[in-house]
């Protein structure tokens, strides 16, 4: 009996390990995986002529424009 309870005492020991494993580096690797997004979404936008941002903030006006009296 006193050998199922040291079992289950390292079991819970080792649970509350991995649970808590799993939310720190869980978060950090979700942080990384964000930044190395977003780092690659900008150095596109940085790639980008100024051209494509004339287009795109008349696209912006006009549907502003057409959605506005709603």
């Amino acid at each position: 009996m006193i050998i199922i309870a040291i079992v289950v005492g390292i079991l819970i020991l080792f649970q509350c390990y991995c649970n808590y494993y799993i939310a720190n580096y869980g978060h950090v690797m979700g942080a990384k995986i964000e930044y190395d997004m977003r780092a690659e979404i900008f150095g596109h936008f940085q790639k980008l002529s100024f051209s494509f941002y004339d287009d795109e903030k008349s696209r912006t006006v006009n549907v502003k424009n057409n959605i506005g009296p709603f």
